[in-house]
């Protein structure tokens, strides 16, 4: 059994594989680090279908359509005292819940990934850094 961080550190992987293999859906040309980002695009049917059979026990919850919406949701909302934020330097923006430990990961051309991440705030920490961030 893999452990949390492997399990983490696979999905960034992921999550920048998957972007780059889809095509272009969105045209959100200067994301922000920590601000809304209303025109950021969804996930790709395909980017969607395959993140949603790797982490859909993480949301048993949810539907699909329902796990799409709330990344999307979540990669468009502006940073808080509950939801954190930043843009790494290879133009992709995260968002982390703390309150429901959720992660997620988009480019101008979709959603990434959404998450559960364990480790919460300190992982999210370590992923910005490792992010190289633009303020």
């Amino acid at each position: 059994m893999e452990s949390s961080k492997n399990i983490n550190e696979n999905a960034d992987v992921e999550a920048q594989k998957s972007t780059s293999e889809s095509s272009e859906v969105g045209t959100l040309a200067n994301p922000s680090a920590t601000g809304a980002n209303p025109d950021l695009p969804g996930f790709t049917q395909e980017n969607l279908d395959e993140h949603w059979e790797s982490h859909k026990k993480e949301y048993p919850n949810l539907t699909k359509e329902e796990y799409a919406q709330r990344a999307l949701d979540l990669a468009r909302s502006p940073a808080g005292a509950t939801i954190l934020g930043f843009k790494g330097k290879n133009g992709s923006v995260a968002r982390f819940d703390k309150n429901a430990g959720d992660f997620v990961q988009g480019f101008n051309t979709g959603i990434a990934t959404m998450f559960k991440l364990r480790g919460g705030e300190n992982r999210f920490n370590k992923k910005k850094q490792r992010a190289e961030v633009d303020s």
